[in-house]
Order: C-alpha cells, then sequence, then structure tokens
C-alpha cells in the first residue's frame, strides 16, 4: 500500500502540462514595491537565488505550515544562505484573506514571519504571470532566474499542524540541491490548498 502511494505522488510530481510557467523558463520581469515601500525589481534578484511563497493568512494550509513554525524555519533559512525569500498575497479585495499593507505587517508580526519582502498583489498580476493556483504555493528561481521548482511545501496534503514533522520537506531538499550545486531532483509537485483568488 504504502508503494502504491508513493507511485501515485510521484506520478503526481511529474505531471507536465499544469503549469503557466514551465521549469526552465526565467523569471517574468518584476518591478514593484513591498509592504514596506522597498522596491522589488528583477535586476536587484541577479545571482541570488529567489524564493516565491504565495500565502493567505486565513487558509487553514498555509496556517497549518505558519502555527507548526514550519514556514518561518524555512525562511529563516533562507536569509542565513542570503536566499531571497518573498511572500505574495493576491486575494483580491472583499475576498477571503484579503489584506492591506498594515494588516499584512500585523499578521507577519504575530507569527514572527521573517520573508525578504511582503508583496500585495491583489490584481493578480504576479500570480497570473508565475501560475499561483493555491496557498501555499511555492516558486524557486536559481541563480540564473531560471525556474527549478514548482509546487507544494512538502508532500503531506492534509490541513493538520502536527503531520509537518513526518512529510517530506520538497522546498527545504530543492534549496538543499541548488546549495550544493546538484539540479533540483523533484521540480514539480501539484500544490494544495486554498485557491487564490485576485480581482473584483
Amino acid at each position: 500500500m504504502k508503494t502504491l502511494m508513493m507511485t501515485a505522488w510521484l506520478s503526481l510530481c511529474l505531471s507536465s502540462g499544469l503549469y503557466a510557467l514551465d521549469n526552465g523558463k526565467p523569471l517574468p520581469a518584476l518591478e514593484t514595491i513591498d509592504i514596506q515601500g522597498k522596491a522589488v525589481k528583477s535586476a536587484d534578484l541577479k545571482d541570488k537565488i529567489v524564493v516565491f511563497e504565495w500565502t493567505n493568512k486565513d487558509c487553514p494550509f498555509v496556517k497549518k505550515h505558519y502555527s507548526s513554525g514550519n514556514m518561518q524555519k524555512l525562511q529563516t533559512f533562507a536569509a542565513g544562505k542570503d536566499i531571497v525569500w518573498i511572500s505574495v498575497c493576491s486575494q483580491g479585495e472583499g475576498k477571503n484573506g484579503h489584506v492591506n499593507a498594515e494588516q499584512a505587517a500585523k499578521w507577519l508580526e504575530e507569527q514572527k514571519a521573517k520573508p525578504s519582502h511582503y508583496l500585495l498583489d491583489a490584481a493578480g498580476t504576479l500570480a497570473e504571470a508565475l501560475g499561483a493556483k493555491v496557498t501555499p504555493h511555492i516558486f524557486i528561481f536559481d541563480k540564473k532566474g531560471i525556474l527549478v521548482y514548482q509546487g507544494a511545501v512538502d508532500d503531506n496534503k492534509d490541513a493538520n499542524p502536527q503531520s509537518v514533522a513526518a512529510a517530506n520537506n520538497l522546498v527545504q531538499a530543492a534549496l538543499d540541491e541548488l546549495l550544493a550545486g546538484k539540479p533540483v531532483s523533484k521540480a514539480s509537485c501539484t500544490p494544495y490548498g486554498c485557491g487564490v483568488k485576485y480581482g473584483k
């Protein structure tokens, strides 16, 4: 049974044609400001590993990774390795999880979360460019600005924070391989979570 479950998961991970931005493609042009008024530009991300994390404070799957400390641990690891971590909220005005800059900053403080930047994308411009579908949804670009991983945080698709400890952390594995100069062995895994709902 365990072998069958793993085979099914690998098939899911290796499925193709599901993504707006294919692996091997460059980061689309980006020029915006974060909730602290700091500029975020593609040119400034050159020669750095960059992680995009789609988030929604009200999503139980996001809460799973924050209440367990899993997402904060990844962010801290990234900061220590000079990896740029960009959290993005694309929930449109009036939609579940929508926040303004003040609300986002308060939530980050409450969670003790420390992404490099937090972007508001209520119109869904960035979500559409990368193909963000759910929260959390992770995209990792290598130092050449090439997409090398997209998908779930881990391989346990429930919303129980207690499941994090026994799950395979796919983001950590991808970052470890990149830092070791290796190709990412699991480059695409269908993400799980709450749907991204941008626009009005």
